[in-house]
């Protein structure tokens, strides 16, 4: 089994020299302030330090639910495991990373700051890791059509019949990491409940 890794150290580059970079391990992920917005900048590896080619990487609010909204932005690696994600705001966010044939990924919160780009860093290692499973008990209110999602993430699972009558819905590919928070959405409504 591979163990992927994403490898970061923030600096200060022009955005020309940003994937010259990432050539070296020591200076392999970036956060660079433009115009427009910060770049986020970075190369994903396996553990053998090899590049991971077509690696997803999904750019989420921090408050991200997979059911009511995209990605804020996405980004796919090249045959160098290099990807870039230009104009991003101020704000509270979250990196999720998946190969693809989505059995591993990776999660990591980075907060982006306006005028304080030289301290801002991403961490220094996310290890794509063989994805996880969540299995929770459901009572009688929940009905076929509810939604369940992991909040900040890109995870949800709508119950099933079959899910109602076993009492427990499982949600899948999970990054392995620590989430805190699930979004109950009933049915088709618009009314949501998230749980700590």
């Amino acid at each position: 089994m591979m163990n992927f890794k994403i490898l970061n150290t923030a600096g200060i580059f022009a955005l020309a020299s940003i994937f010259s970079a990432c050539t070296d391990e020591n200076h392999a992920g970036v956060l660079t302030e433009t115009e427009s917005g910060t770049t986020i900048a970075s190369i994903v590896i396996d553990g053998s330090g090899s590049p991971v080619v077509s690696a997803r990487v999904s750019l989420l609010s921090a408050n991200h639910v997979a059911t009511r909204m995209a990605p804020i932005k996405t980004a796919t690696t090249d045959k160098d495991g290099k990807y870039t994600i230009d104009s991003v705001s101020a704000g509270e966010y979250a990196l999720q990373i998946s190969n693809t044939e989505h059995t591993q990924s990776g999660y990591q919160t980075i907060t982006v700051e306006d005028d304080k780009t030289d301290t801002q860093t991403l961490k220094r290692e996310t290890t794509l890791e063989k994805n996880a499973s969540l299995k929770l008990k459901i009572d009688s209110s929940f009905v076929k059509g509810d939604t369940l999602c992991i909040t900040g993430t890109l995870n949800c699972i709508a119950v099933s019949e079959k899910d109602v009558k076993a009492g427990a819905v499982t949600i899948n590919e999970i990054p392995p990491s620590e989430f805190t928070k699930i979004t109950f959405i009933k049915g088709a409504s618009s009314k949501t409940s998230t749980q700590n």
